[in-house]
């Protein structure tokens, strides 16, 4: 129900096939449409004008395959749809490219476009001609589950790239959906939380990607977000979605997001009335049970609004070559190919940012001895979990291309130190080397522990159910007549035969509490123990905590459950790891040159971080990893910021995001100096979670008091230092800024300035053009990029660059007048290496 491919039982080469001879056949006199040397424009005209109106609702409704069917025979091609962000999610033989947050951090919008070709013919061999994607939201939140998926948190980096990737999509016969319009910030509770924004910082900030993508190659499709905006769903909002459609700035056609609009947990289907009357032109990504069509013919939606809908969806058909170019008959086993994975390659080293490197420890020799730690083989994180999630095959492992590097594989061993974010053996169940017997016990010293059941979420009264359990797991609800919210307690004794630090997690849809003696070590929720499984990946995303037991001493232990915050099922199981794999780690790390410790975070769809701190033991590895040995390397195989406790113990911290199936190649390739660290931070890198703007704290709502303040420009205006400042990122070399000059006799602002490789090793910079803060006639104007350019210079080399800055970026948004205003006069531009490294400085005199 849940699979956005929307695959059928109808074998698709059959389909596709049908397509192809429908769409190839001669055209009539009385089928125009099928010239293809008519304009596109008129001929999604002609096709309009032809069809009926059952013919209409099933174009603006078709979700799988055999809706299409309807429609065969005026040539229109079945329309397939597939998350792509970063290839192909549920198809084998493709590119896993990095997460798109590390396409961010490269700070280069050409290498989106490469990526978009290479996705977009994937695709077509694969039988997909609609791509759900790109993901432009911005990173607002630092715990959003879905961060990885965007581009960062600056609309101007967002908007060129993602425009980039929508041009190279589009020039493969191929339509795009970009997401998600609007203000989709986090995963908890998103189907029905009310962000409270004002219409500036909608237009300046949230909307502005998207602008910037209709001034170029348009992007045939949006889709809509499922948050309330101001009080009303966002594909509800008739002025949201109006604003991009507004004289014909957008001639393609909106979407919702699967279910968008509806109140799952109630039941309550999304309104088909609602969403046309305001905008939305199609539902196919709507679930495939619930699709009315009376609405369109007893008046509920106007005749006007389904022509004006269907036309829009058979517009991009004919633009962008859908009809006359069909799918391929036969679906590819394999669609990758080496260039592609070279550039998947080329992007996750320009993506890997460098935040650290005292005493120039990187890039390391090929000569010294290594000590590998944590996840660093094919438990090492790819890729985001869900919609943007792709199988990397058999990839290269990080351990693996190490020890390719090195003049004598012996240099390198291999301590797995930390088992990362990931599930842990359910406790109770033997699970050798991990436990053994079974450690837990009832109060009254039975085997197990006491479980009870209450038919409510807060535990009230007598339980309803009570029995020992071996272990602590449920896949359902352990009683068939329990309310739809309901509880369970397990109590008893838990025994350490190793004692020491003791790793605990919980995997499941629902909240938890759990408590070792008198300490809560696990507290939060889920919606779901994963997301999208199979096709979606195969990570889970467990809630860690850690105690420390002493060995063979019965310790109390009590974990609580409720059903309450789960959406999809009810279920929980709670792991441990009884004995640290820490004191092998600290013994290699001794012995050896060098350590080099992995760490990594799971996220994805349906889950929001519950904070910024690494899950399990993994910081607690770090720590005694680097009082071995004070050459230790961090590799960090996040999402996005994490907080750094070790940070001054350590000598260099490289961060690759979830780099994709060059996870190991692109970072041995750095590591030992092959190529430079390219990457720049493309969300501002927080010390605590009290920086920033506030959070989504739960209760239904929340209000953005920030304003048109959000990342770097919310830092720079509180005066708050972060861990590392946006667009922060270390070179093997350095670079001279020099020569600035403005031009501001032009209707786009440009400046120059030359850029000198003074290091000896060749490298890249990214020359980063700020606007300073400032007030006019009272209205505060935030410190913003306005524009930057990746550059790579060989060692001694230099050059002249020119950069245009973007207007809007020197504008505010004028509620009063609903328009953009540029105020006149001087304006300070800053040049840096990051938002807060600035080098040059000069003004911009707007006239």
């Amino acid at each position: 129900m849940l699979n956005r491919r929307i695959d059928t039982l109808i074998p698709r080469a059959l389909l596709l096939a049908c397509s192809s001879l429908s769409a190839l056949s001669a055209y009539a006199e009385d089928e125009p449409w099928r010239n293809p040397d008519t304009p596109p424009s008129e001929r999604a005209e002609q096709l309009l004008a032809a069809m009926s109106q059952e013919e209409k609702i099933a174009l603006v409704l078709a979700s799988e395959d055999h809706e299409y069917a309807a429609l065969e025979h005026l040539g229109l091609p079945l329309l397939r749809r597939v998350d792509a962000s970063a290839g192909l999610r549920g198809d084998t033989g493709v590119t896993a490219f990095p997460a798109p947050i590390a396409l961010g951090a490269t700070f280069n919008p050409e290498l989106g476009n490469a990526m978009g070709e290479a996705i977009a013919q994937e695709a077509r061999l694969k039988g997909w001609n609609v791509i759900l994607g790109p993901t432009v939201d911005l990173a607002r939140d630092p715990l959003f589950g879905r961060i990885a998926e965007s581009y960062g948190e600056d609309p101007l980096i967002s908007g060129q790239i993602g425009a980039k990737v929508v041009e190279g999509m589009q020039s493969q016969d191929v339509l795009t959906m970009v997401k998600h319009f609007n203000v989709y910030h986090q995963e908890t509770d998103r189907l029905f939380v009310d962000i409270q924004v004002s219409e500036r910082a909608l237009r300046e900030l949230y909307q502005l990607p998207f602008d910037l993508m209709l001034e170029n190659d348009a992007p045939a499709s949006i889709m809509g977000s499922y948050p309330k905006i101001n009080g009303t769903f966002a594909c509800e909002n008739e002025e949201l979605i109006s604003s991009l459609k507004e004289d014909d700035r957008f001639t393609g056609f909106f979407a919702t997001d699967y279910a968008a609009g509806a109140q799952l947990s109630i039941g309550r289907p999304a309104n088909l009335v609602e969403q046309f009357n305001a905008g939305i032109d199609s539902w196919s990504l709507q679930p495939s049970f619930y699709k009315p069509t009376d609405p369109f013919t007893d008046g509920s939606i106007p005749e006007a609004r389904l022509d004006d809908a269907a036309k829009r969806i058979l517009s991009p058909i004919f633009k962008y070559n859908l009809f006359d170019n069909p799918l391929p008959n036969r679906v590819a086993a394999n669609a990758t190919n080496d260039e592609h994975q070279e550039l998947a390659k080329q992007i996750a080293i320009e993506g890997s940012v460098l935040l650290k490197n005292s005493d120039s420890t990187l890039p390391l020799s090929q000569q010294k001895s290594i000590a590998v730690i944590g996840p660093a083989s094919t438990d090492m994180i790819t890729g985001i979990q869900g919609s943007s999630y792709v199988d990397p095959g058999q990839f290269t492992t990080a351990l693996n291309a190490i020890s390719n590097s090195v003049s004598e594989p012996s240099l390198v061993v291999h301590e797995q130190g930390s088992l990362g974010d990931s599930p842990l053996p359910v406790i109770g169940v033997p699970s050798f080397p991990f436990v053994e017997p079974n450690p837990l016990s009832t109060p009254s010293g039975e085997p197990g522990l006491k479980l009870e059941i209450f038919d409510n979420p807060e535990f009230a009264g007598k339980p309803v159910y009570t029995r020992v359990e071996t272990e602590i797991r449920l896949e359902q609800a352990p009683l068939a007549d329990l309310p739809r919210e309901w509880a369970a307690r397990w109590t008893g004794t838990v025994t350490s035969p190793q004692g020491g630090l003791t790793r605990f997690n919980a995997t499941l849809s629902g909240t938890v509490r759990l408590k070792i003696g008198d300490q809560t070590i696990i507290s939060g929720s889920r919606a779901a123990k994963d997301f999208f499984a199979g096709h979606g990946g195969h990570y889970r995303y467990p809630i860690d905590g850690t105690a420390y037991l002493e060995a063979g001493q019965p310790t109390p232990i009590s974990v609580e459950y409720t059903t309450s915050k789960g959406l999809w099922g009810n279920s929980i199981s709670i792991g441990w790891q009884a004995m640290s794999l820490i004191p092998a780690a600290v013994e290699i790390a001794k012995s050896s040159d060098v350590a080099v410790v992995f760490v990594n975070q799971v996220s994805g769809e349906e889950m929001d971080r519950l904070n910024l701190e690494l899950p399990g033991d993994q910081n607690q590895l770090v720590h005694a990893v680097a009082a071995a040995n004070p050459n230790t390397i961090v590799v960090v195989n996040t999402p996005g910021a994490i907080s750094m406790p070790w940070i001054d113990d350590v000598k260099a911290v490289l961060h690759v995001w979830q780099p994709g199936a060059a996870a190991g190649t692109a970072l041995a390739d750095i590591l030992f100096g092959k190529v430079d660290p390219g990457g720049r931070l493309p969300i501002t890198f927080p010390q605590s979670l009290e920086q920033g703007p506030a959070l989504y704290d739960g209760g239904g709502s929340i209000s953005y008091d920030e304003g048109v303040f959000i990342g770097y420009s919310y830092f720079k205006q509180h005066q708050q230092k972060p861990l590392f400042p946006f667009g922060h990122g270390l070179s093997y070399t350095s670079f001279e800024y020099s020569d600035l000059k403005i031009t501001s006799h032009s209707k786009t602002p440009s400046l120059t300035l030359t850029l000198t490789n003074t290091g000896e090793r060749a490298g890249s910079t990214v020359p980063q053009v700020y606007v300073d803060e400032r007030e006019v006639d009272g209205i505060a104007i935030p410190y913003r990029l306005a524009g930057f350019k990746k550059v790579h210079l060989a060692a001694g080399e230099s050059k002249q660059v020119s950069i245009d800055l973007e207007p809007k970026t020197l504008s505010y948004w004028d509620s009063d007048s609903s328009t953009w205003i540029l105020p006149k006069g001087d304006v300070t531009l800053s040049v840096g290496e990051s938002s807060a490294e600035i080098v040059l400085s000069g003004v911009l005199n707007i006239r």
